[in-house]
This record gives C-alpha cells, sequence and structure tokens, in this order.
C-alpha cells in the first residue's frame, strides 16, 4: 500500500520543530540529527525537503517572523 505524504505539510513540521528546537534551547542544538529525531524524522527526509541544515533555519526564521507580523 501506498503512503500518501502531503509534502508541505511535513515540510512546515520540520520547520516548526526547528524553530522550537531554537526557540527552547539555543542555535546550537539545531543540529540535522537533533531535528530529524525531534521531527521524528530521519537525516535523508530532511535532505529530501532543504539543501542544507542553514536552509531549514533560515526557513524556521522566516516562519518565525511570519508568526511575529500577523
Amino acid at each position: 500500500m501506498v503512503k500518501i505524504v502531503d509534502h508541505e505539510e511535513r515540510c512546515r513540521d520540520i520547520v516548526q520543530v526547528t524553530a522550537q528546537i531554537i526557540s527552547k534551547e539555543g542555535m546550537s542544538a539545531a543540529t540535522t540529527r537533533h531535528i530529524a529525531r525531534m521531527a521524528q524524522s530521519s537525516l535523508g527526509m530532511l535532505t529530501h525537503y532543504f539543501i542544507n541544515k542553514d536552509e531549514i533555519v533560515t526557513c524556521a526564521l522566516n516562519w518565525c517572523d511570519e508568526c511575529f507580523i500577523s
């Protein structure tokens, strides 16, 4: 049976988890391994959606910025 995945939702989950890690534990805690573990994902999943950790962190910070502007 094929698993249907909402890619936008999955990407958004990774970004939100990253933002939570940064908020609670600091930027240095936002390693790809930690992000993957907290997002209940794998490192391969992260690289499927994002080029590198910098892109994940940038998206997380932009997401936070949008939350405060709204």
